[in-house]
């Protein structure tokens, strides 16, 4: 039986032993700007995570109480077999980096970055070390002035109760569906909001 439902996180177990090192910090910033897009690969019999134990640990940093699951029936052979695969194909694809940088220039507006993975700093390390095409412009052409460097996304740490943790979720996620924005940049506009009224001596 294969199917999609929404957990418990107490209910789900990690792999034991799982080899994957995976970069909990990246998929934390992700799930707060872009939400659980992917469902956890959850073996029914035992609540194991098959696929996704970094996601899993990320939202439990984040204090949700449910996950996004697709359960699937496997033995324990298939089990470990679907594990070894999602992370032999992470490190078997590669890029096409012109599309790649295309599609990061697209998002290199202000707080755009936030939620993709990526920083300006590791994305001029990656653009740095890929092969230059020879110029073949003659020397004396002209040349687009290159944009100015945008500062480098920052954490920000809050450090709340449960309960008051609850409260700013939920006041993020109104603020998120007024606008029409993602969680991180709610966050931004609350406390330009929250300025605005101070600046006008109105709380």
């Amino acid at each position: 039986m294969m199917e999609h439902a929404e957990v418990d996180i107490n209910k789900l177990k990690e792999y034991p032993n799982n080899p994957r090192l995976g970069d909990v910090n990246t998929i934390y910033e992700s799930l707060l700007a872009n939400g659980q897009y992917r469902p956890l690969v959850v073996n029914q019999k035992d609540n194991v995570i098959l696929a996704g134990n970094h996601t899993f640990k990320a939202i439990k940093k984040l204090g949700w109480a449910t996950a996004l699951v697709y359960y699937v029936d496997v033995d324990d052979e298939q089990a470990k077999q679907i594990m070894l695969i999602d992370n032999k194909l992470n490190d078997d694809a590669d890029y096409d980096f012109d599309k790649l940088e295309k599609a990061i220039a697209e998002m290199q507006d202000v707080g755009e970055l936030i939620g993709t993975g990526y920083t300006e700093e590791a994305l001029d390390e990656m653009l740095d070390s890929l092969p230059t095409n020879v110029d073949t412009a003659p020397q004396n052409a002209s040349k687009e002035p290159s944009d100015p460097k945008i500062t480098p996304v920052l954490d920000v740490v809050l450090l709340l109760t449960d309960e008051k943790f609850y409260l700013y979720k939920e006041a993020i996620n109104t603020i998120a569906d007024f606008y029409k924005i993602n969680p991180t940049q709610a966050g931004l506009k609350a406390v330009e909001l929250y300025a605005d009224k101070v600046r006008l001596n109105e709380l």
